[in-house]
Formats: C-alpha cells, structure tokens, sequence
C-alpha cells in the first residue's frame, strides 16, 4: 500500500499476532505463510526505514520459527545503513541461536564496522551461535583497538565466551592488558583466564 501509516500498522498487527501462539501457529501454516513471507519482504525492500524497522523487530519475534525465511533476510538487514534496522536485525538474530548460522559471513563483515551499539550487538549475535561463531573471532578482536571502552570490553567478553576458539586472539588480548581503562583491563585479564584455563 502507497500509505505510510497502513503498511507501518500492518506490520504492527503481524507483529502482535505472533506474541499470540494460537495465532503464530496459522501465520507460519503453509496456507497462511504468505503473511509471513510478506513480512520478510517488508524487511528489505518497504521504502520506508520505520516500516522495514518495525518488520525487523517482528521477524525477531517470531524467532526462531521459520529460520529458512528469517535469516537470509536478518543477513542482508545487518548490511543496512540505518543503525536501528542493524541493531534490531542482530537483536533478532541472536533470537534464532544456531539457526542464524546462514547470516554468519554478514555478521563476520559488519561485527568491527559502525558505530558502538552496533558492534556490541553484532558482538552478541555471534555468541548466540555458539561455537559456530568463531569464525568471527578475528574481526572481534578489532574491536579491542575501538576508540569506546563500552565497545573493548564486549570484545574481550566475546573473546572469552569463546574459551579456547579464541587462542589466536591471545597476543591481542595481550596487548589490551595495558589499556587505559581499568574495567577494559579487566575484562581482557578475565578473558585470558578464560581462553587458556577455561571457566
């Protein structure tokens, strides 16, 4: 629809319905799931930035129901220019843990680019796949050199979360022993036990 606050509402509604179990269960029903495939089509390509916003938090919503459609669509919503539509594709790709697999090589490009809440968000989405998300490790450790202590810290956390898949990352956690913040300090010292000892 050409209105703005129809396709917004629309969305709304779709979103509503899948806190409702009931109703959940028809929308992803083969014979219903064309609402649903509709959503993941808003997500990319509505016009605008509020509409495709409020489709991503619903995609997050339905996690981790029908990964096969989610996903590919939360990959491409994590490339977007619009920090909230990043933020809230990697908020609801954590949603989808394992599942959200496919949005790996998304996730590994954007996990050291843009601004501090986006990084930590990406950060945590690639927690949420577990030791499937190792491959992000290298692009992780960038962040330890970020300008933001916030962004540092959750970049030795993740490292730690990550045990003994993070060694190659050691001599730069390494390097972060000196940093200037205390908490960040900590947290590499943390992460380093973590990495070598396990915990």
């Amino acid at each position: 629809d050409p209105n703005l606050r129809i396709r917004l509402n629309g969305v709304d509604i779709i979103e509503g319905f899948l806190s409702m179990p009931d109703i959940t269960a028809r929308i992803i029903n083969e014979k219903e799931l064309f609402l649903f495939r509709k959503l993941a089509s808003v997500a990319t390509t509505d016009s605008n930035l509020m509409v495709k916003y409020a489709a991503v938090r619903a995609l997050g919503r339905s996690a981790p129901l029908k990964p096969e459609i989610a996903v590919p669509v939360l990959a491409k919503c994590l490339l977007e220019e619009d920090l909230d539509i990043r933020i809230a594709a990697a908020n609801a790709l954590k949603k989808y843990g394992k599942e959200g697999l496919k949005a790996l090589p998304s996730l590994e490009k954007m996990i050291a680019s843009g601004d501090s809440d986006s990084r930590i968000a990406m950060m945590n989405a690639a927690v949420s796949l577990g030791t499937d998300g190792s491959p992000t490790l290298g692009e992780v450790a960038k962040n330890l050199q970020s300008e933001e202590p916030k962004v540092r810290i959750k970049a030795a956390e993740t490292l730690g979360k990550f045990g003994k898949l993070s060694e190659a990352q050691i001599p730069n956690l390494q390097k972060s022993l000196n940093d200037e913040d205390s908490n960040v300090r900590n947290a590499v010292s943390s992460a380093l036990l973590k990495i070598r000892f396990g915990s």
